[in-house]
């Protein structure tokens, strides 16, 4: 679809809405402005859109915004659409003319909130299941790369290195302690604490 169908699509569906250039152009940033003016400027020349320049600023008088709308002829009987909706919830949709009312924001928040929230529990579902997967596993493998015992001993240290270990959920698993030897020669054993899920020195 080219730049100027995409263009019609895009005002059909704001009717009867005026859109500053700086919508315009967020809306269809991938474009290249040069190039969207441009066909914007045929359209109003086609007599699709009509252009209008904005009253001044009496706060800022050096700017001036230009907005487009679809013409009455060019939007014809198609619909025109009274409410917004986002993910589900609808909310109002103000329409040229209207006053926004304070219930306007207020609902808009709400909807967000809604969003927000659905969003956030279906994320917490889904780590659930993921979860409930990873703890139905048959097994854990957890990597022991390396455990280091201090035993004070006459004043000497002893450093050990161990294996990995394999633990099964819900089953209290104790592998026979290995024993090794501090620098001195005085021999040692490393015993598993079930309640404490650690080595000890005995």
């Amino acid at each position: 679809m080219n730049i100027k169908d995409r263009l019609k699509i895009y005002f059909y569906d704001r009717a009867p809405n005026s859109l500053l250039e700086e919508h315009i152009l967020l809306a269809f940033s991938e474009v290249q402005p040069s190039l969207l003016l441009e066909q914007l400027s045929e359209l109003a020349d086609e007599g699709f859109l009509l252009a209008e320049v904005m009253p001044p600023n009496q706060r800022c008088p050096a700017l001036q915004r230009k907005t487009y709308r679809i013409t009455g002829e060019s939007l014809g009987d198609y619909p025109i659409s009274t409410e917004i909706e986002a993910a589900g919830i609808k909310v109002p949709r103000l329409i040229d003319g209207d006053r926004a009312r304070a219930e306007d924001v207020n609902s808009l928040i709400h909807a967000v909130n809604r969003i927000i929230d659905a969003n956030t529990k279906q994320l917490e579902h889904r780590m659930e299941e993921q979860n409930q997967k990873i703890l139905g596993s048959p097994y854990y493998y957890f990597r022991l790369v390396r455990v280091v015992v201090f035993h004070h001993h006459r004043g000497r240290e002893a450093s050990l290195v161990c294996g990995g270990a394999v633990l099964v959920p819900n089953v209290t698993f104790v592998p026979k302690p290995p024993e090794y030897r501090t620098l001195d020669g005085c021999s040692i054993a490393l015993c598993m604490a079930p309640s404490q899920n650690s080595w000890q020195v005995t």
